[in-house]
């Protein structure tokens, strides 16, 4: 879509995406809330931040979606997040205030009495560098409103980013989010991937070469086909594993390009993300 320029087309673009991605989220919302529906990675995560320690209580979440799916399974698994916005019916984009929410403040114990301290509660940290179907652009500023999800007001406009257009360009030139991104893949040294195809150049941009290739960082893929990208990805990185279906069934198969050939699984399915959580965290 690099050849639409045009504001008015490109708005239209937004908003007919908007229109379809809402309709979908608001089918799932409350069953996904509820437990009726499982969404697939919500158990793992749960995992995750569970295991979290004590010196690092953030799990950093990042997704190209404009959904709220995740949002949705974390208040299910009642594990606290944050977004990066504050306040109240309209919520501000500043991460300092955001994080307050996870924080609380713990009298001090002891003779002679210590002082207060903060304490934060494992949490995790979601990134949406694309934006989300409940960010908007209002009076020049970034915000987050669940109750325009469906119904926006005129005059808002929508950040969501759709690759390729205009608009990418304009509501990208201060990089807010996707800064927050990159300082947060330039502080981690080991990355897991779920059903991501490594088509986003804008997720796995430099910052991602820098630590899979040249610094050699450990990653984990776990998806359910394969496509050249991935691999184009694994040989380049000699510490990144791919977890994925076989190409003739739906039994696993497990590559890394310091072996010659893939390791296939002929009794489990480790690419569905539950059966992986079962195998390897404890279900």
């Amino acid at each position: 879509m690099d050849f639409i320029k045009d504001e008015v087309l490109t708005n239209q673009i937004v908003e007919l995406t908007a229109s379809f991605v809402a309709y979908h989220d608001n089918a799932y919302a409350h069953s996904i809330m509820s437990g009726s529906c499982d969404w697939p990675a919500g158990s793992l995560l749960k995992k995750l931040v569970e295991a979290l320690p004590q010196a690092d209580k953030q799990l950093h979440v990042a997704t190209p979606n404009y959904d709220l799916l995740a949002e949705y399974a974390l208040i299910r698994h009642k594990i606290p997040y944050i977004t990066g916005f504050h306040g109240g019916f309209l919520r501000r984009y500043d991460w300092g205030e955001a994080k307050k929410s996870v924080q609380s403040i713990q009298k001090g114990l002891g003779r002679p009495r210590q002082p207060p301290r903060v304490v934060e509660c494992k949490h995790v940290r979601l990134h949406k560098p694309h934006g989300s179907l409940n960010t908007f652009e209002w009076e020049a500023q970034l915000i987050e409103c669940n109750s325009w999800i469906l119904n926006k007001p005129s005059g808002v406009v929508r950040a969501m980013i759709t690759p390729g257009t205009a608009k990418y360009q304009r509501l990208h030139k201060d990089r807010a989010q996707l800064a927050e991104y990159d300082i947060a893949v330039g502080n981690h040294t080991s990355f897991l991937f779920l059903g991501f195809g490594f088509n986003d150049s804008q997720l796995v941009n430099n910052a991602f070469r820098q630590k899979l290739e040249q610094d050699q960082c450990r990653a984990l893929v776990i998806t359910r086909d394969s496509n050249p990208r991935i691999e184009e990805w694994l040989g380049k990185c000699p510490n990144m594993w791919l977890i994925c279906k076989q190409a003739d069934s739906d039994k696993s198969r497990i590559y890394n390009s310091k072996y010659e050939n893939w390791l296939h699984i002929d009794d489990k399915e480790l690419w569905r993300f539950d059966a992986f959580t079962n195998e390897f965290l404890g279900g």
